[in-house]
């Protein structure tokens, strides 16, 4: 039944316990990171000032972010206006609070933040409304006379026109503004004096100092630092001189923006590819730009790791983290070998500029900054003597680069490496690979990758989508197979060791030894590259195209569908197993017969048809990409 105006009766707040009040989980207003927080922060001081409104069954229509807060304040009862109407009306006047606002009107703001900057409460609002210092300026600058006209009037009142709440996740004005300027102020200064005993007493009779007088020490001057969001900060220096006090005074200045990387709590037992990211292509690709692009590795626990690893993960974790703008990272790789410290140093300033992050670290070793590449590099020495140097940022590779060179190679060296590679079974061993070119990176005198191109297969879908009929094979077309294995190499493995992985160097083996191959074109086919682009980086281009099952495919397909089969375990032998063992005689002797048809095909090499045979069955979905060599044509 409809509500009119004369029928309601607006009955007055009352308090009810937070664990009364029920929400749908339909609301579409959403409130981002910051919001939140700046939310609960305005119920700290002000207390719970708005009412949370219901229906009569205690079924939240507005407030449902207050309450949140509440609860996560530790309040156990919040204001409520329990309204008498039917759930229509609630969501309608859900729709209605959420989106009717009053908006401000840009003078009288700038009139009234005057006022508070006036009274030195320009932190309150940089606190309470999340207001950037340079945005506040701005709006400042509008009590001044000038002269615009009205399109540029409209471009500004544009910028910096805010409401009072918004239903939107994100407003422009809310997300800080990667640039804005900052300064940051640093004055540490302390005494000590020594405790009176007879070793004390012996060290200042030795060295003519007074027993009872105090030392002391200035480390920062009143120290100011100007600098940027999104800047990255390198602050070097001897042990001792004051390093992890600077950073201390980045993580106050930025409070709960900021993390470090040495609160990062992370269970010994979490799994990779279980822990990152939102699904596993997300997981993939942020394992994979930290440099923990292997299978395996997607595998392990975090207990399982070198410590170069775990730092390395330690740096997917914070990609996860989209609230924290900040990162600041003490004893910047002081457990890793000089090597590991260089890759990782530019592993983090890539993921750091690519994610625009803010990035402090601090560390004893200047030669970092090389491949950190910083903004800003801060030399800081004993007592006050600090020096700041600013740098232009010039995106180069990583200083591993200058020692790198490529030779041919043999068998011999892909076996040395092998052990690196996801393949390593049957067929799939060393001995058992067809070569047709080879290629070894080399980092000074050791091996650390190589690339095998093999003979191609002779017959591909995606390959005659782009060719048309010159490749088409049809088995005993001795001509066309002739063709084929003389105008095309198939790119069949790359290794690069674990150690050096996350700097390109994929791509750069790939990009460089192509043009060395006597081919037309070079072609891959692998699953990985659906998550890690590294085979388009190096010139290739990927073919989209839907891969076509067979009959005893299909007819293995629909009957695991009829007995509700899992697809995404698919490639577990446990699953598979354990599958088989529930299944009825009838059933289990069904499926060996689709089984054993399927095995009767060329390319399935078994001697013994059991449900392990179900994880070879599905063609994963692999991604096609070509090269063609224009030198050749």
């Amino acid at each position: 039944m409809e509500i009119n105006e004369s029928d309601l009766v607006v009955p007055p707040a009352e308090l009810v316990d937070v664990e009364k009040l029920q929400v749908d989980g339909d609301n579409p207003n959403r409130l981002s990171v910051r919001r939140f927080e700046a939310l609960k922060k305005s119920i700290r001081r002000w207390g719970f000032v708005v009412p949370v409104i219901t229906n009569k069954d205690f079924l939240v229509a507005d407030g449902e972010h207050r309450l949140k807060a509440a609860k996560e304040l530790g309040m156990k009862q919040v204001s409520v206006v329990r309204l008498p109407v039917g759930d229509v009306d609630r969501r309608l006047l859900r729709q209605v609070m959420n989106k009717i606002r009053g908006e401000h009107d840009l003078y009288l703001d700038a009139e009234e933040y005057y006022r508070l900057v006036s009274e030195d409460q320009r932190s309150l609002l940089k606190q309470y409304l999340l207001e950037s210092d340079l945005r506040i300026d701005n709006l400042l600058k509008l009590r001044q006379p000038f002269d615009v006209s009205n399109e540029e009037f409209s471009v500004l009142a544009e910028k910096f026109a805010s409401r009072v709440e918004s239903n939107r996740l994100e407003d422009e004005w809310i997300k800080v503004p990667l640039g804005e300027p900052l300064t940051l102020t640093c004055h540490v200064e302390f005494s000590t004096k020594a405790e009176v005993t007879k070793r004390t007493i012996a060290v200042c009779e030795a060295f003519g100092l007074g027993v009872d007088e105090a030392k002391h020490f200035v480390v920062f001057d009143k120290f100011s630092l100007d600098f940027r969001r999104g800047n990255l900060i390198f602050i070097t220096g001897d042990s001792g001189g004051g390093k992890s006090l600077l950073l201390h005074a980045f993580k106050k200045f930025f409070g709960d923006e900021a993390i470090s990387l040495a609160e990062l709590e992370i269970d010994p037992e979490e799994t990779l590819v279980e822990s990152v990211g939102k699904d596993v292509t997300e997981a993939i690709k942020i394992l994979s730009f930290c440099g923990l692009n292997d299978a395996f590795l997607f595998l392990r626990r975090f207990k399982e790791l070198s410590d170069g690893q775990k730092y390395r993960y330690k740096l997917a974790k914070l990609m996860g983290m989209k609230e924290k703008t900040v990162w600041i990272v003490d004893e910047f790789c002081a457990t890793l070998d000089p090597v590991m410290a260089r890759i990782v140093s530019y592993l983090l300033q890539k993921v750091a500029r690519r994610l625009e992050k803010t990035v402090v670290v601090a560390t004893t070793h200047p030669d970092l900054a090389e491949d950190f590449q910083p903004d800003i590099l801060v030399e800081k020495g004993f007592e006050k003597d600090v020096k700041v140097i600013e740098n232009d940022f010039s995106n180069k590779s990583c200083s591993v680069y200058k020692n790198i060179s490529i030779e041919k190679a043999d068998l011999e060296d892909y076996r040395k490496l092998s052990c690196f590679h996801y393949r390593t079974k049957s067929h799939n061993k060393p001995e058992n690979l067809r070569i047709k070119d080879c290629y070894k990176l080399l980092f000074g005198d050791q091996l650390i990758g190589v690339i095998v191109y093999s003979p191609s297969y002779l017959n591909l879908k995606p390959r005659n989508m782009i060719f048309g009929q010159r490749y088409v094979y049809t088995p005993g077309d001795l001509h066309r197979a002739h063709l084929i294995n003389n105008e095309i190499a198939r790119i069949s493995r790359v290794v690069i060791h674990p150690k050096f992985r996350g700097i390109g160097l994929g791509s750069y083996l790939v990009k460089e030894t192509m043009p060395k191959v006597n081919v037309k074109v070079v072609e891959v086919l692998a699953v990985m590259a659906r998550y890690n682009p590294f085979f388009e980086k190096a010139g290739m281009a990927k073919v989209d195209y839907e891969q076509d099952e067979d009959s005893s495919e299909k007819r293995i397909r629909q009957f695991l569908e009829s007995l509700g089969f899992d697809f995404n375990f698919v490639r577990s032998k446990t699953y598979c197993r354990n599958f088989f063992v529930q299944l009825t005689p009838e059933n289990k002797q069904l499926l060996i017969e689709y089984l054993t048809d399927f095995a009767r095909q060329p390319f399935i090499k078994t001697k013994k048809i059991t449900p392990d045979l179900l994880t070879k069955t599905f063609k994963s979905e692999a991604t096609y990409l070509h090269w063609i060599n224009t030198s050749s044509l």
